[in-house]
């Protein structure tokens, strides 16, 4: 079995399950990191490159594959999104699929891109409008040199995301009847008056 952990920083992997990853490795797995950045917003990017090669090690990790990008200064999701899909393809995960969006939120510009998700639904609290943000994209690992798109909103203050899996649409009731898409905007739309966690 192969397994691919990624990460932002180089520390950022082993803090959160490196014991996980160890354990999978002495049953023989083989263990794939991917760091975005070398960190060099938080240290001297030489040492944390070392630093994270030597846990390599310890761990058992087969190979580090690093994304290139500039700590602080990710580029647009589309960019990065590219950079996963051909990790995925060069380890050979198989038919394993992943889907996902990815939100930038800067200077208040946000920007999206998906990989086979639902829509993503925006209230735009000014105009009373809902927006349904449909980005077409394959998920990870389903073709190479797979396109994807990116959106880009100004968001204005009040304004409201809602992402989602495709779970709570296709939920079914007991008379099974599927809660939908539908039901969805009309929930949003009627509860934009108390805590977006309350949903």
């Amino acid at each position: 079995m192969n397994i691919l952990a990624l990460g932002a920083h180089p520390d950022d992997i082993e803090y959160g399950c490196g014991g996980t990853f160890l354990k999978y490795a002495r049953k023989g797995m083989d263990i794939y990191f991917m760091v975005l950045t070398k960190g060099e917003f938080g240290g001297d990017p030489k040492i944390r490159e070392k630093e994270q090669e030597a846990a390599m090690k310890l761990l058992g990790v087969k190979k580090i594959f690093w994304g290139g990008c500039v700590d602080t200064e990710l580029p647009n999701e589309r960019i990065i999104i590219s950079k996963i899909d051909e990790v995925i393809k060069e380890i050979k995960l198989g038919r394993i699929l992943m889907s996902f969006s990815y939100l930038k939120i800067h200077n208040k510009k946000l920007q999206i891109t998906s990989a086979g998700m639902p829509p993503i639904y925006y209230h735009h609290k000014d105009t009373d409008q809902l927006e349904e943000i449909i980005i077409e994209g394959m998920p990870l690992g389903a073709m190479k040199m797979a396109k994807y798109e990116t959106t880009e909103k100004t968001l204005k203050s009040g304004d409201t995301i809602l992402l989602l899996t495709d779970g709570l649409p296709e939920q079914m009731n007991g008379d099974n009847e599927m809660f939908d898409y539908p039901r969805v905007k009309k929930y949003l739309l009627n509860n934009l008056t108390i805590y977006i966690y309350c949903l």
